[in-house]
């Protein structure tokens, strides 16, 4: 089904709700933050937010039968893609930008709607490409009348090809609307090197000619663009041959565009769907980012004053504090020249919150905030955080606990920028590395704590057999545990005839057996999966954070060690590995 694109009802355009200014909803004395929700059905997700003067555009998508909505599925059945605007406290009533089966309610990959030099709005969504599968194309449209009416304006790329476009970021231009997105034409078969590009293309009223910004590109990572002194600047997360994938900044020169990196050398097989933030304010960009190099997870901003030329050293906004650990899913909003506010979310197991601080263009950092509660579940989407007035910062999330029909809520918070405190002590770095991160002891013998194997039957590591075992603590909500589980299945399947057995520990508390069963199955783990949803052992190997990996040899004693995610290819690892499976030599007379 083509997407059908339609106006808002006029009834339904007369329901105002009621006012809900930041200052209605608290003395002006003591301003607190206020909820003031748009106007989203159950069921709605992917919401985003954009700053439009002292306004707000809004947009997401909601199941288009409000009956789906207790289903617990974004994906479901027909969508459709809303939009509001908030200005002087009210919501305008929600128009539908596009309907249909083909409308693609995703997790990651989220709509947006940007005011253009022209005066018009241009929207974008995610589209299913005709055929099936995992395609889906860039979807536009335009509105003349602040976005009570929309008119399509087909997809933004020419290529026609069956694969993935999306991750769109939009920012003014004098003709319209410039988009960057994330273009998988080279990935059908018979088409060049098979890496996603990313381009860039014009929008007034209709798609002008695009160009590549760069050749091999990060596939699923959001990208992030600003204007700066009237130049477009792109961030995104590249991809280098040996799959290292960190943050670029692309800015438009008379040559085309020049590229500034961040090497933090975050090496990682396959997309870690985290993808950078931006924003800018007078002469100054803003950038901040989420990174899992060195197998440890940290948030960081960084900001230039030469339109992204050069960077401060990069500021260390959060990393790990015991068991909690930053999940990334970053936003910033600049506030001046001088400051702007990150937010990102950060998780304690599955006990997760919305955090955000202030941070200086010299190195200092405000206390945190924990602004919301979450979770680290992909369902939880990428808040986003926007300028609102002078005063006040908006922040948008999809809320998922504690819905009583299983339906997610679109929630937004008006916070008065007084209740963030301001930067203040000494400039900030990220902090170093604890390797062994309080693990059990290289040498120590095998943890005889209980858990459970995925049928209910009890078991300790000593039922594991093999010459050799590979314990590693996980959970189905951490990105990096998933993607080090390809690592772990090719680990087995290397040494398994030698004795090596690999027992994936789960620690997840809110799934049960059969639910982590048909996760392994549909990934076709060729390892034992067990269950210790109340951390027995896991506190007994001392692992805080996840994943965490313990090698035992075939004594039952620890030989290896590791708090992180494993590469492909560790070095260490393998050592241990093949030094734990070979033949003992006998003990000399």
């Amino acid at each position: 089904m083509a997407a059908a694109v339609a106006c808002s009802d006029p009834a339904e355009r007369a329901r105002r709700p009621a006012p809900a200014t930041p200052r209605e909803a608290a003395p002006d004395r003591n301003p607190r933050p206020a909820y003031v929700d748009p106007p989203a059905a159950p069921g709605a997700v992917a919401g985003r937010v954009t700053a439009d003067g002292d306004a707000l555009l809004a947009v997401w998508v909601e199941p288009a039968d409000p009956a789906a909505a207790g289903s617990g599925s974004t994906r479901r059945g027909p969508h459709r893609v809303r939009y509001a605007r908030f200005a002087e406290g009210r919501w305008t009533a929600p128009a539908t930008i596009a309907e249909g089966d083909d409308v693609l309610a995703n997790w990651a990959d989220t709509p947006a709607v940007a005011r253009g030099g022209d005066g018009a709005l241009v929207a974008h969504w995610a589209r299913l490409h005709p055929g099936g599968g995992f395609a889906y194309d860039v979807a536009l449209a335009r509105s003349t009348d602040d976005g009570a009416t929309w008119t399509p304006l087909g997809v933004a790329h020419d290529d026609g090809t069956a694969t993935e476009h999306g991750f769109v970021s939009m920012l003014r231009d004098p003709r319209g609307v410039r988009l960057f997105w994330l273009d998988g034409r080279r990935t059908a078969r018979g088409h060049g090197d098979g890496a996603t590009m990313l381009r860039t293309a014009v929008v007034s009223t209709r798609v002008g000619e695009d160009s590549v910004v760069d050749e091999r590109v990060c596939d699923c990572c959001a990208t992030a663009a600003a204007a700066v002194d009237g130049r477009p600047v792109v961030a995104y997360r590249d991809r280098s041959a040996d799959e290292i994938r960190d943050i670029t900044i692309a800015r438009a020169d008379r040559e085309g565009w020049a590229h500034t990196s961040f090497a933090d050398g975050w090496r990682i097989p396959g997309c870690p769907v985290n993808g950078p933030a931006v924003a800018a304010a007078g002469g100054a960009l803003w950038v901040a980012w989420y990174t899992y190099a060195g197998e440890r997870g940290s948030v960081r901003a960084a900001v230039s004053t030469d339109g992204g030329a050069t960077f401060s050293a990069p500021i260390a906004i959060d990393g790990p504090r015991g068991r909690r650990e930053p999940v990334g899913r970053v936003s910033i909003a600049a506030v001046t020249e001088r400051d702007a506010v990150v937010s990102w979310i950060a998780s304690d197991r599955e006990d997760a919150r919305i955090y955000a601080r202030r941070v200086a263009a010299d190195g200092r950092v405000g206390a945190e905030r924990a602004l919301a509660p979450t979770t680290p579940e992909r369902d939880a989407g990428f808040p986003r955080v926007a300028p609102l007035g002078r005063d006040h910062l908006a922040l948008l999330w999809t809320a998922t606990a504690g819905e009583r029909d299983g339906a997610t809520r679109l929630r937004m918070l008006a916070i008065p920028l007084a209740e963030l405190p301001p930067p203040a002590g000494a400039v900030s770095a990220p902090p170093a590395r604890d390797a062994a991160g309080g693990l059990l002891a290289v040498g120590a013998p095998m943890p005889a704590a209980t858990v459970a194997r995925l049928d209910g039957t009890p078991t300790t590591l000593a039922d594991a057999g093999g010459r050799a075992v590979l314990v590693n603590v996980w959970a189905t909500w951490c990105e990096p545990c998933r993607h080090e589980l390809p690592v772990l299945a090719a680990l087995q399947r290397r040494y398994g005839d030698a004795g090596l057995r690999v027992v994936a520990v789960s620690v997840d508390r809110q799934r049960t057996a059969g639910e982590l069963r048909a996760f392994a199955e549909r990934r076709e783990l060729p390892f034992s999966v067990w269950h210790d949803p109340h951390e027995a052992l896991a506190t007994a190997l001392g692992g805080q954070t996840v994943p965490a990996s313990f090698l035992f040899d075939g004594d039952g004693r620890l030989v290896w060690r590791r708090a992180g995610a494993i590469a492909t290819g560790d070095v260490d690892l393998t050592r241990a590995v093949e030094a734990a499976l070979a033949p003992r030599r006998p003990a000399r007379r």
